[in-house]
């Protein structure tokens, strides 16, 4: 018992959550020296190490002092790992058990232990995968063991440690096997392609088989070849079943449907990134809302800013910005998805980033109907203008932060999709302004224009709280009342003159 609860000790986490970090809850997730170097720094990382090492050697040394010859010492050796493996202090939550484990049988098996170490930093060389090295280590320090020491009790504590190491290495296995796992030296979430095993699930199993036989999308993202280790399917359950952050980027309308289903099939510890940019019309949640009520008890984050897919899927600079309650999930996003042409900011303000990312698509219909009728360039600006300020008198009333809508997820987004060849709802504004219906306009994309629906949802959520937005006020009369779209910008033009 002494020896697991030495081991249960979180160095790992201890030294992290001194420089800020929880590691639970960044990188890979793991209560280990290589997460805490990955996450906070390899001085961190090495500290960590050491202390993990001495704390293995001092379960085993304490146990000698107890017994020098007998069972007890390995017993105690294994238990040192076990505890650091699942912690009593952090909800049997821990790490893989590599520094512990040398430290542990160093005393006991000094040569074999030299060997497993011997082999770990060779492999690591050779590599440079950790997870790999770790287990040339364990079964090195097995193998010598038995050869070494014969059926003794260090030998089978010594195998049954190196088998509790592999089964803690079971994604990393996976990771290997699809050439998918970190190499240690590549800087964290700057990776190009080798970070992450990324399934995509959607609906059409003749676009999953082009993605997964031809490399392409040519619906949506025409002249795009894809990465050749993204896999397509339409089976939601194997998509998500073993993923570490789920990824939802689907239409408001199908959120809660797809969300509902998440519930039984995502993994207890993943993480959901909202990237929809809308809000539930029936009870004006937005996402982040909706996910909370339907996947109840996982981490949550939102990614927004201004980000036309086919630019990023073309490899043209972009930035977002990442926001969760808690900042360490949405620097742990943030890591994962910022690469050499693609950079993501970190804020906690999930209000504001869902808020101005939803609200900016009923601006964008409006500037779209500009264009259509032949407004030049001071009318647009005017009212990009316009459209943030009312955009920023509801996000601040619903609780956001107003420097959050001068900054990527507000501003910056707003006017990609305001002045943007290839926004959707600015295209559906062009159709209206040049005279076409609302069904007319819709139909001539593939795909959703959020900022139709999410004009309803402005308007209610503005009347509750009382608060004046002019520009959607009369979007909803274009889309849904038949208000000539001239008729609705002289109503804005003679509104009661007032102070900026």
């Amino acid at each position: 018992m002494a020896a697991y609860l030495l081991g249960s000790i979180p160095f790992s986490y201890i030294v992290a959550r001194r420089r800020g970090v929880d590691v639970r809850r960044v990188g890979s997730g793991n209560v280990g020296a290589t997460n805490v170097m990955r996450s906070v720094g390899r001085g961190a990382g090495f500290l960590a190490f050491t202390l993990d090492f001495l704390k293995g050697s001092a379960a085993t040394l304490l146990a000698l002092a107890v017994q020098r010859r007998g069972a007890l010492p390995a017993l105690a050796a294994a238990s040192a790992v076990l505890g650091h493996m699942y912690p009593l202090w952090l909800g049997f939550r821990g790490g893989k058990g590599v520094a512990t484990g040398a430290g542990a049988f160093l005393p006991v098996a000094p040569l074999p232990t030299a060997a497993a170490l011997a082999a770990f930093g060779l492999t690591l060389a050779a590599t440079r995968y950790v997870s790999l090295g770790s287990l040339a280590g364990c079964a090195t320090l097995a193998g010598l063991a038995f050869v070494l020491d014969g059926p003794s009790a260090v030998a089978f504590a010594a195998t049954a440690t190196a088998l509790l190491v592999l089964w803690k290495h079971r994604a990393n296995l996976a990771r290997l096997a699809h050439g998918t796992e970190s190499r240690v030296g590549a800087c964290p979430g700057q990776q190009r392609r080798t970070r992450s095993y990324v399934r995509l699930w959607l609906r059409d199993a003749a676009t999953a088989e082009e993605i997964n036989r031809h490399r392409r999308n040519a619906a949506y993202l025409p002249g795009v070849e894809l990465p050749a280790d993204l896999e397509a399917t339409t089976d939601l359950p194997a998509a998500v079943a073993t993923a570490e952050t789920v990824f939802v980027v689907i239409p408001s309308e199908f959120c809660r449907g797809v969300y509902r289903q998440l519930r039984a099939h995502a993994g207890p510890r993943a993480l959901i990134v909202s990237c929809t940019k809308g809000i539930e019309i029936d009870t004006l949640r937005r996402m982040t809302e909706v996910a909370a009520e339907e996947v109840p008890g996982r981490e949550r984050a939102v990614l927004s800013g201004p980000s036309f897919a086919f630019e990023v899927a073309r490899e043209q600079p972009t930035t977002v910005v990442v926001a969760s309650t808690d900042l360490a999930v949405a620097e742990a996003v943030q890591r994962l998805v910022s690469t050499r042409v693609f950079r993501a900011y970190s804020s906690d303000d999930v209000v504001g980033v869902e808020l101005a990312g939803s609200l900016k698509n009923v601006i964008a219909i409006a500037a779209g109907i500009v264009d259509g009728i032949g407004y030049g360039s001071n009318t647009v600006a005017a009212l990009v203008t316009r459209g943030l300020a009312e955009i920023a008198r509801l996000a601040v009333a619903l609780g956001a932060r107003a420097d959050t809508l001068s900054g990527l997820a507000g501003l910056g987004d707003l006017v990609l999709t305001c002045t943007g060849m290839l926004s959707r709802n600015r295209r559906v504004g062009q159709a209206l302004g040049a005279g076409r219906s609302l069904a007319e306009a819709v139909g001539g994309t593939r795909m959703v224009a959020e900022g139709v629906r999410t004009t309803l949802a402005a308007c209610a959520l503005a009347e509750r709280a009382r608060v004046e937005m002019p520009i959607a006020m009369q979007m909803r009369e274009v889309l849904y009342r038949g208000r000539p779209p001239r008729e609705a910008v002289e109503a804005l033009m003679l509104r009661t003159l007032k102070r900026e």
